[in-house]
C-alpha cells in the first residue's frame, strides 16, 4: 500500500469513474446455412438478432452490426468472382417493428475476391458506422445485404450469422 493512502478515505473518484465506464455485449443470429449472392443485383434477407438481457438503467452509446461466414464458394467453373460495388451495396438493419433501414457496413467493388470453382475461408466484419440510434435496447432486429450482386453467379456464403455490439453505461 502506498505511503499516505487510506484505503477507506481515498474512494471518491472510484464511483464516478465507475459510472463512466463502458460495458459491451454481443448478440448473434442463428446460423443461415448458406446466402448465394448472384449477378443479378438484388436485395437479400439475412437471419434477424435478437438483443435480450440487456441490463435496465442503461444508456446505449454505441452499436455496430457483424457478420461472419465459416466458407466463400465461387460455384463459377470459368472465371475468377467478387461483389461489384458500383451501387454502393450494404449491409442494412432496422428494428423489427419498423423504422427505415440503415446501413451499417458499407461493401467495396472486388471484395471477396475468389478464384474460380473454389473455396476459401469465411470472415468477421463489423460495420464501421454507429447504428446506435436504431439499436437502442432488447429488440428484434432484421438485417439485409442491400444491393448485393457478384461478378458472375454465384458466390456461397456458407453458415454464416449475423450480429450486433452493443456498448452501453449505466444511466
Amino acid at each position: 500500500m502506498g505511503a499516505g493512502l487510506d484505503p477507506v478515505a481515498d474512494h471518491s473518484g472510484v464511483q464516478a469513474a465507475i459510472d463512466r465506464l463502458t460495458s459491451t455485449m454481443d448478440f448473434w443470429s442463428v446460423h443461415d446455412a448458406c446466402v448465394t449472392i448472384t449477378d443479378t443485383e438484388s436485395t437479400i434477407a439475412l437471419p434477424a438478432v435478437t438483443v435480450a438481457d440487456l441490463p435496465c438503467c442503461i444508456v446505449v452509446t454505441r452499436a455496430n452490426i457483424m457478420i461472419k461466414w465459416r466458407l466463400t464458394v465461387n460455384t463459377n467453373a470459368c472465371n475468377a468472382n467478387n461483389l461489384i460495388g458500383d451501387c454502393t451495396p450494404a449491409l442494412q438493419v432496422k428494428c423489427d417493428g419498423g423504422c427505415a433501414w440503415v446501413d451499417g457496413h458499407l461493401i467495396v467493388a472486388c471484395m471477396l475476391e475468389t478464384a474460380s470453382c473454389s473455396r476459401e475461408s469465411g470472415d468477421v466484419w463489423i460495420g464501421s458506422i454507429c447504428v446506435q440510434p436504431t439499436i437502442c435496447g432488447n429488440d428484434i432486429y432484421c438485417f439485409r445485404f442491400c444491393q448485393a450482386e457478384a461478378a458472375f453467379n454465384n458466390l456461397e456464403l456458407k453458415d454464416m450469422q449475423t450480429g450486433i455490439r452493443v456498448f452501453y453505461t449505466p444511466n
